[in-house]
């Protein structure tokens, strides 16, 4: 094209944009992990899987204190089952975690 006939200088910048492949393969790993997320939160008993949904994951998390009085145990305790919870977590999911990302490496 010739610059007076319809063509601008956007016409000539690159499209950053995912191509196809790489929002399946996307799309894809967030299932994937999702999923996974799932199977691990299922694998945790009552007390871990409350802190984890209601102070790790919420969007407005409770305090220690707010556990404790839920489950009449001390913000100790509710400190130590997080911790624990979340060591489970990470015992799940970083194999899954490391796979998602090596995949997604693939297509960068």
């Amino acid at each position: 094209m010739v610059a007076g006939e319809g063509y601008t200088f956007m016409d000539s910048l690159a499209d950053d944009r995912m191509n196809q492949e790489e929002m399946l393969a996307e799309n894809q790993s967030a299932v994937l992990l999702e999923r996974e997320v799932s199977q691990a939160m299922s694998r945790l008993n009552e007390k871990e899987r409350f802190v984890i949904e209601h102070r790790v994951s919420a969007e407005e998390p409770m305090t220690l204190q707010e556990i404790a009085d839920h489950f009449s145990i001390s913000r100790e305790r509710v400190r130590q089952i997080e911790g624990g919870a979340l060591k489970k977590m990470n015992h799940f999911l970083l194999p899954i975690v490391s796979q998602v990302s090596e995949s997604s490496a693939a297509y960068a």
